[in-house]
């Protein structure tokens, strides 16, 4: 399939393809980890993907990217 021809997919389409949840896959779009497109709607950001992209974005990863721990007041 040509890239240009390619549909844009939602964000459940993509956690399912990865196996992973959509918060993840959120995460990943919103770090610049994996490329998405942000369609504005009315409340909140829709961000829609190209499945090729988001799987040429993690070729060679072999390590799952994790969140940042939270740092507690006390430390």
């Amino acid at each position: 399939m040509n890239d240009q021809n390619e549909p844009f997919v939602d964000l459940k389409s993509v956690a399912a393809s990865l196996g992973e949840n959509r918060r993840y896959v959120n995460y990943l779009a919103r770090t610049g980890v994996i490329r998405s497109y942000p369609m504005s709607g009315r409340r909140r950001i829709i961000r829609k993907f190209k499945l090729s992209e988001v799987k040429h974005d993690l070729v060679g990863r072999r390590r799952k990217i994790r969140k940042p721990k939270k740092k507690v007041n006390g430390e």
